[in-house]
């Protein structure tokens, strides 16, 4: 496993309907403290399916980008775990006043975000690509667990031309970027990601409210937070879970039917694909 290179879930295959360009919405998925692509495409797989099911038989498709974190969690002692950011004993995301190593993840989640074709790709309705593209939009959302949300919160309000939408499954406040997002939040001129926060009130890591007030930064008028049950993890609850398909779908279609000039600002294509 690299990490320098993404983890990709391209379209399944759809057999014996009509053969149509079909619009590709990219998702780069961001893992938790202590994970990895690996990890992370397992643990998001009935999200997937999901998402997928609730949208069979519309114009477009996902692939699902999974990233691995340049940094150990321990070098030496465990190669698996991997972290977007290191911190110093004792501190915690949302109380330190420094991180190390984001830098290096930054780098490698906004290299991949602006790597951008606006030529994006399109497949058939069985899954086949079409080399050459067309004029349809090509979304780019965020979704990320954790640690892993609050690197997808500062890479959205870093690069708003680009994401399109952000699913932040229990986010806290990156404190060493508080600023940002408060700037970002009072900017009334910039672009804004459609936000979806994941939140429980029993989660005993993150205090629920700072991933309330991060979702609020990124989209003051109309973030959504959906609140369950389960602490600290992505939810398994079928009825949240077809919530969260709902509420992607819905984002999706939103975006595939805005004015060609604003789609195409905003198109994206991934280091890699």
């Amino acid at each position: 496993m690299s990490a320098d290179l993404p983890d990709v879930l391209r379209p399944p295959q759809h057999q014996g309907t009509e053969a149509t360009a079909r619009q590709v919405i990219r998702v780069l998925c961001l893992h938790p403290k202590n994970s990895n692509s690996v990890l992370f495409k397992q643990e998001l797989e009935v999200v997937r399916t999901t998402v997928e099911k609730n949208t069979l038989h519309q114009a477009f498709v996902f692939e699902w980008v999974f990233l691995d974190a340049p940094n150990l969690l321990a070098p030496h002692k465990d190669p698996e775990g991997r972290v977007w950011w290191q911190l110093a004993d004792g501190a915690r995301s949302f109380t330190a006043e420094a991180y190390f190593g984001d830098d290096k993840s930054l780098d490698v989640v906004e290299s991949t975000i602006k790597n951008v074709d606006l030529r994006p790709k399109n497949y058939s309705a069985e899954g086949q690509e079409h080399g050459e593209g067309h004029d349809a939009p090509t979304a780019t959302g965020i979704l990320g667990f954790s640690q892993g949300a609050m690197m997808g919160a500062i890479a959205a309000a870093r690069n708003p031309d680009q994401i399109r939408f952000a699913v932040l499954f229990g986010a806290a406040v990156p404190k060493p970027y508080e600023k940002v997002l408060e700037d970002f939040g009072k900017n009334s001129s910039t672009a804004r990601p459609d936000v979806l926060s994941v939140l429980s009130r029993e989660d005993s890591v993150n205090p629920p409210d700072m991933g309330k007030w991060v979702g609020d930064c990124l989209n003051p008028e109309s973030a959504t937070v959906l609140w369950h049950g389960e602490g600290h993890q992505i939810p398994k609850d079928p009825e949240k879970l077809e919530e969260i398909a709902g509420w992607i779908a819905n984002r999706v279609v939103i975006v595939g039917t805005e004015a060609p000039g604003k789609a195409e600002a905003t198109s994206s294509r991934f280091l890699g694909l």
